[in-house]
């Protein structure tokens, strides 16, 4: 803490700054890319592809943090095989979106979906596209965050922004550093969001073979990763 009551040195600012870049750039991650592309593709509105992608980065920065503050707590980073486990967790959810995306294809738009009647325990079922029970369902409303929260426990996300932050000698500090990297992320994620949607409307003939190219990319990319976890 400084005279100005700042966690950084003035000098210093650019280290949180760095972790913002640096938070832009992790974003752009194969599995990353994928699992995001892999779920918006399943979406025709461009808001809800850029909504999708803002919900990957949150459930991503709140697993970020939340880890952050457990090492600042122990003094310890997590250990190796969490991460390990963590992967093969990621691994299995690009498989399941990528699935996802194929049987969508394969039923002309329908959805799996979990409803709950009166008097009825609940249940899945098939629901055609357009219908109006065809949106919404937990199970898609939360699966981006969900997903964001598995990446943010895996891979090198935890080592880039949890190293910086466990130099500074202040939790202020490293809650900011681990803050900054997750603006980025969601910098990019959003970014992204637009990318997809713009895709999704402006090339709907070829709609089709984009939606089969991410599913088929999400599930070849989650069972090379889980291959490569052992």
């Amino acid at each position: 803490m400084n005279a100005l009551g700042l966690p950084f040195e003035p000098g210093a600012c650019a280290i949180p700054l760095a972790a913002f870049g640096v938070g832009a750039l992790h974003a752009l991650d194969a599995d990353h890319i994928m699992a995001v592309s892999g779920l918006a593709m399943r979406r025709t509105a461009p808001a809800r592809c850029v909504q999708l992608g803002a919900r990957w980065a949150v459930g991503h920065g709140i697993t970020l943090l939340t880890l952050g503050l457990i090492c600042y707590a122990v003094g310890h980073a997590l250990p190796d095989h969490w991460h390990v486990y963590a992967e093969r967790c990621v691994a299995l959810a690009l498989c399941a979106v990528g699935v996802a995306v194929l049987t969508g294809l394969a039923t002309g738009g329908a959805r799996l979906r979990l409803h709950h009647h009166p008097g009825i325990r609940p249940h899945l079922h098939w629901v055609p596209a357009g219908t109006q029970h065809e949106s919404g369902g937990a199970l898609d409303n939360h699966g981006a965050l969900l997903i964001g929260a598995l990446h943010g426990m895996a891979g090198s996300a935890p080592m880039l922004a949890l190293i910086p932050s466990g130099q500074q000698g202040d939790v202020r500090a490293g809650v900011l550093v681990l803050a900054a990297f997750s603006l980025g992320v969601l910098l990019t994620m959003c970014v992204f969001g637009v990318v997809v949607g713009f895709a999704v409307g402006r090339f709907e003939r070829t709609l089709p073979w984009l939606r089969g190219l991410a599913g088929s990319g999400s599930v070849v990319l989650g069972c090379a990763i889980f291959a490569a976890s052992f």
